[in-house]
């Protein structure tokens, strides 16, 4: 394990966070997006063709049902991000025990957690559909207990209920941090979605290839703020489990070891 591993795995400050994210977000953005890449390519196509064309489409008799439509997408994309995000925080953390990370090594270990990380979407789905009722700031506020519920997965092989419960105890004493996290990922998002969205329509507009502009600006952020937003989610996990519990590379290995 190098300096910088060691320098990353310990009490950080939100900007620590931020800072070391950015840091690990360099190394292994190669890795990571290709983790990242498949899901945002395959939801980013389904998102296209039955919402961003919608208003080509509603004019026409074969026009789909957007309800239902939305909300299996919704559940679709739920189960890809928790996937991903799984996959890569396994990643980070063979990074952080010294292994070397491959992509076959990720996806052998989340097959270990698929069926933890399906009950957890269970749970998830039913919290998020009653933060939609509560609008959005109860909803980030529930996010803010159960953000840590896909490091959980993959790194304590807990999962369903369960994940949710043991993200709580963790993030008990922190909410503020996770929830400043949580918002300030937001936020970021939020600025990189606009500035690539101003981009492509520049693009379609200039090159007359507006579908194509559209499409990119629908994939792009994907590609680019979620490699970021799961090793901040990663170190979060990892300093407040430091902060709480004395947690080790050493305790991560056996965790990880001791996984089906």
């Amino acid at each position: 394990m190098s300096d910088d591993s060691q320098s990353s795995f310990r009490e950080l400050t939100v900007g620590g966070i931020f800072r070391e994210s950015l840091v690990l977000f360099r190394e292994m953005w190669t890795k990571l997006l290709l983790i990242v890449a498949p899901s945002s390519i395959i939801s980013s196509i389904i998102y296209f063709f039955i919402f961003a064309r919608q208003p080509d489409l509603a004019n026409t008799p074969a026009a789909p049902a957007t309800a239902p439509s939305t909300l299996l997408f919704v559940a679709f994309v739920l189960f890809l991000s928790l996937a991903v995000t799984t996959l890569g925080i396994i990643a980070i953390s063979e990074r952080f025990l010294g292994a070397s990370v491959t992509i076959s090594r990720a996806f052998l270990r989340f097959a270990d957690v698929f069926f933890p990380l399906l009950g957890t979407l269970v749970f998830a789905s039913i919290i998020i559909v009653a933060g939609l009722f509560t609008f959005v700031i109860p909803g980030l506020v529930i996010y803010g207990w159960f953000c840590l519920a896909p490091a959980v997965v993959a790194i304590e092989g807990e999962g369903g209920f369960g994940a949710l419960k043991r993200s709580y105890v963790i993030v008990k004493g922190y909410w503020n941090k996770a929830f400043f996290a949580v918002v300030l990922l937001a936020i970021l998002q939020i600025i990189v979605a606009s500035l690539i969205y101003s981009m492509s329509k520049l693009l379609g507009a200039f090159a007359g290839i507006t579908e194509v502009s559209e499409f990119l600006s629908i994939l792009l952020p994907f590609l680019f703020i979620e490699p970021f937003k799961i090793t901040a989610t990663t170190l979060l996990y990892y300093d407040l489990r430091i902060r709480k519990e004395g947690y080790t590379i050493q305790t991560m290995a056996d965790e990880i070891g001791a996984l089906p």
